[in-house]
């Protein structure tokens, strides 16, 4: 085990948009992995407070229950699955209607019936980050959202946002209506 991050004190507010840059190996990528709860991320020392409760030793899954979304850099989506599969997994029933209402610029390149291990690198991350923006996340976390991209990602105007980026050249702010389903 090595200690990659050390005296690390973050306070992000409701709705605040923060990006995170440095170099490849500073621990960006790890920051978001303890975050999240995700090995090989280990907390050894101190806290990780969310909305008042401290979730430091609380599971991974616990943590998405509480409305932490977390888009990890790679392999972030079933290869073996469809495009409608993997967001009714994300995102449930009529998940396909909210991602064309949403997201209408995508839906010529990710149609609901194609297999994800047939689409492209870019096609596959703006499906990753459609699975994790619509869900109706407190808190999103995301890993270099825009790699593999050549076009902008479209990012909702509201919400609070921790990303870790090298270039927020392709990330820009729009807005977009989620519904939940009962």
């Amino acid at each position: 085990i090595r200690q990659i991050l050390e005296n690390v004190n973050l306070d992000i507010y409701e709705d605040d948009g923060v990006y995170i840059t440095g170099s490849n190996g500073s621990g960006k990528s790890t920051l978001l992995n303890a975050i999240a709860g995700i090995d090989p991320a280990r907390i050894v020392g101190g806290s990780i407070t969310f909305k008042g409760i401290d979730i430091t030793q609380t599971p991974a899954h616990v943590r998405a229950q509480f409305g932490i979304g977390y888009l990890r850099q790679r392999d972030n989506v079933f290869g073996d699955l469809t495009v409608g599969e993997n967001l009714r997994l994300a995102l449930g029933s009529g998940s396909y209607t909210r991602f064309q209402n949403a997201y209408p610029e995508m839906v010529t390149a990710l149609p609901v019936d194609k297999r994800v291990s047939l689409l492209s690198g870019g096609q596959k991350q703006r499906l990753a980050w459609a699975m994790t923006t619509l869900r109706l996340n407190q808190l999103l976390l995301a890993d270099e959202p825009e790699a593999g991209l050549s076009q902008e990602l479209q990012l909702p105007d509201s919400g609070t946002f921790l990303m870790v980026t090298h270039s927020s050249k392709n990330l820009v702010w729009r807005s977009y209506e989620t519904h939940s389903s009962t």
